[in-house]
């Protein structure tokens, strides 16, 4: 099973995350799915105390790229090392500085949607897809990977079941994990 990771349905608004364009990397580097050379500093501004955010172990950003906290950090290190760039991130609260958080870069992208059981808009005069009315990916698209974007829409990042259940035995950890045939488009 293929899993999309992200932002949890129950998350709350005022705690969505403005990813700094001014001081941080072009963000849609960051959903590229290949490693990042960057030269800047990734920086994130929350309305929202420090102690706030701990509690969140993935914070949202308008940015759409995981913001993960340090025990996130160290399952994915366990089961997808080679998979993931965690980029260290400065993120600037209402009461100072954090940065115990990471942005979660996938490094290889896939071709796993089932065209055939999946329905989507292109952007017109293109074959890009622009939106999803229903996405369904092939059972075995990620191989022996356990985290990449979808090289058809890069802002579709996803997850084994291996990285799945570990990510879930977090609980409660608050991430967003989900079928994307149980996602309404």
């Amino acid at each position: 099973m293929v899993y999309l990771w992200q932002i949890p349905d129950d998350y709350p608004e005022n705690l969505i995350g403005t990813y700094d364009r001014s001081r941080s990397p072009d963000r849609f580097l960051l959903k590229q799915g290949k490693p990042l050379h960057l030269v800047a500093d990734v920086h994130v501004r929350f309305d929202a105390t420090a102690s706030v955010l701990r509690q969140l172990d993935d914070l949202a950003t308008n940015a759409m790229v995981p913001l993960v906290s340090a025990r996130v950090v160290e399952v994915l290190v366990r089961i997808a090392a080679r998979q993931v760039q965690l980029i260290p991130t400065k993120i600037m609260t209402l009461d100072g500085e954090m940065t115990d958080y990471s942005m979660v870069v996938a490094t290889t992208s896939i071709q796993g949607i089932d065209h055939d059981s999946s329905q989507y808009v292109c952007v017109p005069g293109t074959s890009s897809i622009m939106k999803f009315t229903k996405l369904r990916y092939k059972q075995d698209c990620l191989g022996r990977l356990h985290i990449a974007r979808d090289a058809e829409y890069l802002s579709n990042l996803l997850v084994s079941d291996v990285l799945r259940n570990e990510l879930d035995s977090l609980v409660p950890s608050g991430i967003g994990l989900y079928e994307p045939e149980a996602i309404s488009w």
